[in-house]
């Protein structure tokens, strides 16, 4: 979680400080090697590489963190603006929260508000 433009932003950090990060039509390149996300759909993965983006091949400085979005068609994230600053962060995602059926005692107080633990971080 970061500010930027004064709102708290959710994004993924992909790369921290001195990590090269490469993205080519193929995917994305930490340190050479490729990440694998499973957590982004195959239509999104193809939305990932941005033509003539000055944030395709970037080695990141002191301080520095590499953010991107899940849905990538959609995202305005560091393909963008750039790497963001580590003055700028403000917290860490650790639980999303979504109505549904929760079968895990951890669930009970939640449920009285309509909300039950989605997924685990």
């Amino acid at each position: 979680i970061f500010t930027r433009d004064n709102r708290e932003i959710i994004k993924r950090v992909i790369g921290k400080p001195n990590d090269h990060i490469k993205i080519t039509r193929e995917g994305i390149f930490v340190n050479n090697e490729f990440i694998e996300e499973n957590y982004v759909t195959t239509k999104n993965k193809g939305e990932t590489y941005i033509d003539n983006s000055s944030w395709n091949d970037i080695v990141l400085g002191e301080g520095q963190y590499f953010v991107l979005g899940d849905n990538r068609a959609n995202s305005y994230d560091s393909r963008f603006y750039g790497p963001i600053s580590r003055e700028d962060i403000t917290g860490k995602l650790t639980l999303i929260y979504s109505r549904g059926d929760c079968t895990d005692p951890s669930c009970d107080k939640l449920i009285n508000k309509g909300f039950v633990p989605f997924r685990w971080y």
